[in-house]
């Protein structure tokens, strides 16, 4: 399929729009979606630099930057809670350790726990089980409080204590 714009090259990018329930498609050859100035970009959609989505949650002092008690580093690749801030990352996977306390609320912002919550493999024991249905639960049981469900959180409260005798 030809370019929708020039007629010349060959197309490799499609546009869709839906506004206001009307739809328009357009196929464009590479060029010609490179100027084309209603394709948003990554930059354009977030507004600020990437950096600053990470530093905003580490806080900073008035001078811009973080304050802290003394300058820690991660024993492993040297990367210290400045080095965090200006670049927007981790150095390594050890900088999770060595800044835990200072990490704590950006990752709770970001991803809404600071806990891993992902699959539990199909081995894992009974024990570990159990102790993630109860976590759950607690979650729910603080979300059935928030939203003042008394008669959920009495439930969920009876259920966790059945489970937490069954763990011993």
């Amino acid at each position: 399929m030809k370019c929708q714009k020039c007629g010349i090259n060959e197309a490799t990018t499609h546009i869709k729009k839906i506004v206001n329930g009307n739809k328009s498609e357009i196929f464009l050859c590479s060029q010609c979606a490179g100027e084309e100035n209603s394709i948003p970009t990554f930059k354009s959609v977030f507004d600020n630099d990437f950096e600053d989505f990470f530093t905003h949650f580490l806080g900073k002092s008035p001078s811009g930057q973080i304050t802290l008690p003394g300058e820690n580093a991660c024993k492993t690749c040297g990367t210290t809670l400045r080095d965090i801030q200006n670049r927007g990352r981790l150095g390594c996977s050890d900088c999770y350790t060595a800044f835990y306390s200072f990490l704590q609320r950006p990752l709770k912002e970001i991803h809404g726990s600071n806990a891993h919550t992902g699959k539990l493999p199909k081995r894992a024991t009974k024990g570990i089980r159990l102790d993630c249905e109860i976590d759950k639960l607690k979650d729910e049981l603080s979300r059935a409080v928030l939203d003042q469900n008394f008669e959920k959180a009495a439930e969920l409260r009876d259920q966790i204590k059945e489970m937490e005798q069954k763990r011993g």
